[in-house]
């Protein structure tokens, strides 16, 4: 069965973690489903965002390393790969989605598993509604989770 998980972002956890909340949460979830076994597709907004995931799992985890590359940059066999929206996708098989765009694109309903998330700012949880009942309409079972403020 496809599932979704929607993270919703806190106005306090916002606020302990910034800058980056959202991209530093991520990457925390990156590092336990990759530590699950799983291979996984990043999908970022634009370029700059990638980059930031890209360098925050660089210093993420001071005692292992996260294996990842920025989509493009001889990543057929990494298990970890950031991609943006300026990028065409080659649907190269992953098992999770994580989303951190706000639309969704076609190759998502690709995936049987994808973490999204809730923001804070109205806009943005307007497109989140929106992906979250393109994921239902697709046959995803949905759950929803907030975000320990840690």
């Amino acid at each position: 069965m496809k599932r979704s998980t929607f993270y919703l972002l806190s106005q306090e956890f916002e606020q302990k973690n910034k800058p980056n909340c959202i991209e530093r949460f991520a990457c925390k979830l990156i590092s336990t489903q990759w530590r699950s076994g799983k291979t996984i597709l990043v999908t970022c907004e634009d370029k700059h965002q990638a980059t930031k995931i890209d360098e925050i799992l660089w210093t993420f985890d001071q005692n292992s390393f996260l294996p990842h590359n920025l989509f493009g940059k001889a990543t057929h066999h990494t298990p970890i790969i950031i991609y943006w929206n300026q990028c065409c996708y080659d649907n190269q098989p992953k098992d999770l989605l994580i989303n951190l765009m706000s639309k969704n694109m076609n190759f998502f309903l690709d995936f049987n598993e994808i973490i999204d998330f809730v923001p804070i700012p109205n806009i943005l949880k307007k497109w989140a509604r929106y992906r979250y009942r393109s994921y239902k309409k697709n046959g995803f079972q949905i759950s929803v989770v907030n975000i320990p403020t840690e």
